[in-house]
């Protein structure tokens, strides 16, 4: 049951119907339309939405979207426009535990390669760990290489036009102070243990340090499975005095530019943040990844998703990486670099399509834009913590 509150001065709700959808997993498996509503000016009517939750799928979650919409045109707008909607979380079904299976003939074995890096191989993939980057370097899967640029940690964003509000004072600014747009590793380990036979976990900690005296130390696990899943936890520790608000924390990977299709299961279809994500309903969307860039006036950081369950990156085949969060993660996907999108404030001119680059955040900061001059972002979309752990 809802409620529907009217809050026009002089019409009533009966040129309206109310259109809804259950959704299961981000599909929708059940939908109906109202007709008869007749709310006065002021007024609010309780209505029942008739869907049944299904017994049969464990470990599912559900969303009733619920839509206003016009029943006949009108000269202003054409019929089955909509006026206002909601999304509406109803109940995730007792999950069983997660397993993960695989051939038992689908070993891991550890092996080292040139320069000290670690390799990890079965009969489908071969990925490598490189003590250069403290990172993954290559991952080959079905005589695939996926992997353009290695997977590191990601603390920066390109700044918004909010971001640069306040001058000397703005985010942007003290992001640039503080070395964010240029943190360098300072060291770091690698190690491998071999769990059992078809287990594998790389061990990894870096230093990146920038200006003033901020640093991160960045604490990886990487647990590889003979089904070639790969579960990574990390663990982010901020040191310094008068560190910034955070732009973001997260990694960072590219990918060869033939990985041009993307789906997802968060909220979309467009942008959302932290702050401004009320519009974007959760659902399960597809579309290119070139079509996920919004050219604002001014180049700046564009096309994050969040809440975001599971995501898919392929190429026309259908080969590619999947990552799912725990439980859920900010995602984001672009045809370009982040030094792409940088420089093109200064030429307008932004180099596409030479790669993918994908982002698995924890949490971007948040826009702000109470107004554009001054750094206005609400204390509670900040980054401000000295710690964070996600995987």
């Amino acid at each position: 049951s809802i409620t529907l509150i009217n809050t026009y001065d002089f019409l009533s709700l009966r040129p309206f119907k109310l259109v809804w959808e259950l959704l299961e997993n981000g599909k929708a498996i059940q939908q109906g339309e109202i007709n008869e509503l007749n709310i006065s000016p002021g007024a609010k009517q309780g209505v029942t939405i008739p869907f049944n939750i299904p017994s049969y799928n464990t470990g599912a979650e559900y969303f009733v979207n619920v839509s206003l919409k016009l029943k006949e045109a009108t000269s202003w707008a054409s019929a089955g426009h909509e006026v206002a909607y909601q999304q509406l979380y109803v109940k995730a079904t007792p999950s069983p535990k997660a397993v993960v299976t695989w051939p038992a003939t689908s070993t891991v074995k550890v092996g080292l390669v040139r320069g000290g890096g670690i390799q990890l191989t079965n009969p489908q993939f071969k990925i490598i760990f490189d003590r250069k980057s403290i990172g993954i370097s290559s991952f080959i899967y079905k005589n695939r290489e996926l992997i353009a640029n290695p997977l590191q940690p990601n603390f920066w964003r390109v700044p918004t036009d909010n971001d640069e509000g306040g001058a000397k004072a703005s985010f942007a600014s003290r992001w640039r102070a503080a070395g964010l747009d240029s943190l360098r590793r300072m060291g770091g380990d690698i190690r491998v243990e071999q769990i059992g036979l078809s287990t594998a976990r790389v061990h990894t900690q870096s230093t990146w340090v920038g200006k003033t005296g901020i640093s991160f130390v960045v604490k990886t696990t990487y647990t590889v499975f003979g089904s070639g899943d790969m579960e990574v936890k990390n663990t982010i520790t901020i040191n310094g005095n008068n560190v910034p608000p955070l732009p973001k924390i997260g990694m960072q990977i590219q990918l060869p530019a033939s990985f041009r299709n993307l789906s997802w299961y968060g909220r979309g279809p467009f942008e959302s943040y932290w702050d401004r994500k009320s519009s974007a309903r959760v659902g399960e969307y597809s579309g290119q990844i070139a079509d996920q860039h919004f050219s604002y006036i001014m180049p700046q950081e564009n096309g994050n998703k969040t809440d975001v369950r599971w995501a898919a990156v392929t190429d026309s085949v259908g080969v590619g990486l999947l990552v799912m969060g725990n439980p859920t993660l900010n995602f984001s996907a672009h045809d370009y670099t982040d030094a792409d999108l940088l420089a093109s404030k200064t030429t307008q001119n932004l180099s596409r399509g030479l790669t993918t680059t994908l982002n698995f955040d924890y949490q971007l900061m948040g826009l702000g834009g109470d107004d554009s001059w001054t750094p206005r972002t609400h204390p509670e979309y900040l980054l401000s913590d000295k710690e964070y752990s996600y995987s």
